[in-house]
């Protein structure tokens, strides 16, 4: 699934799955995706999750921006199921 070839956006996905089945606010979104980087690096990863990954993953119903900025993962057994595969063959 296309949705894991970006390394950014397969850390949300499994974050998201993670956090599943809580909805998270873009601010721990970005943070996670961020990396413990310094603010500028946070701002740049909330720009990439608004702007770049998370309409990725609503395009592909797997996620969708809620009510007062709340990410909701909508679960998807496929890409679980890839999540889990890479995991388990990622060196």
């Amino acid at each position: 699934m296309a949705l894991l070839t970006d390394s950014e956006r397969s850390r949300l996905v499994r974050f998201l799955l993670e956090r599943s089945p809580r909805a998270v606010t873009i601010e721990e979104a970005a943070d996670a995706l961020a990396g413990g980087a310094d603010s500028d690096g946070r701002k740049e990863a909330r720009i990439a999750l608004v702007h770049r990954h998370l309409p990725k993953l609503e395009d592909a119903g797997v996620a969708t921006l809620g009510p007062g900025g709340r990410i909701e993962y909508h679960r998807d057994p496929t890409l679980e199921s890839l999540v889990r595969f890479v995991d388990e063959h990622d060196p």
